[in-house]
């Protein structure tokens, strides 16, 4: 049986891996946006890649936030 403290240091590590995969995702969805815009000429495909582009900082701050520690 873990200990709190062996506890609170898997959840911390837990959360670490939690908030990069979160980043990856984003980079990820990001790859697969810009596919879509170069391979249609659908507006909405370029309307909604420039969203998730300009709100892409937004993001990253609130992924950011899923470990509890800034950075």
């Amino acid at each position: 049986m873990l200990s709190p403290e062996g506890k609170e240091k898997l959840k911390s590590v837990g959360m670490n891996a939690l908030e990069e995969q979160a980043k990856l995702s984003l980079e990820h969805l990001k790859a697969l946006a810009k596919v879509l815009v170069e391979d249609t000429v659908n507006p909405f495909d370029n309307m909604g890649y420039d969203a998730l582009l300009s709100f892409e900082h937004k993001l990253l701050e609130a992924i950011d936030k899923i470990d509890g520690e800034e950075g």
